[in-house]
């Protein structure tokens, strides 16, 4: 069974929406990289600094903060996706 045929605009919807999707997953890609791989690499230097209730800088960086940041990509992900969703008209009707 063959794919519908789209016309030219469409087309260039379709590929404008997957342009931008793929940006931003890249973009969330590299902080999440980022995120994940740089502060073990100063896991030393950063034992030497300690934060509210006496934690080490490290512990922090390397067991609270990439949760949270992690949580805060999910939303960011899910809240530019319903935006362009909706700027594409692909948005999903609510049900009541």
């Amino acid at each position: 069974m063959s794919e519908p045929q789209l016309s030219t605009t469409q087309q260039q919807n379709v590929d404008a929406y997957w342009s931008k999707n793929v940006s931003l997953i890249r973009t969330l890609l590299a902080i999440w990289a980022a995120v994940t791989f740089i502060p073990p690499l100063f896991a030393h230097q950063l034992s030497q600094i300690t934060i509210i209730g006496g934690w080490p800088l490290h512990y922090f960086l390397g067991a609270i903060f990439p949760i949270l940041v992690y949580l805060l990509l999910i939303l960011a992900y899910w809240k530019k996706m319903d935006d362009l969703d909706r700027e594409y008209g692909l948005a999903e009707e609510e049900v009541d």
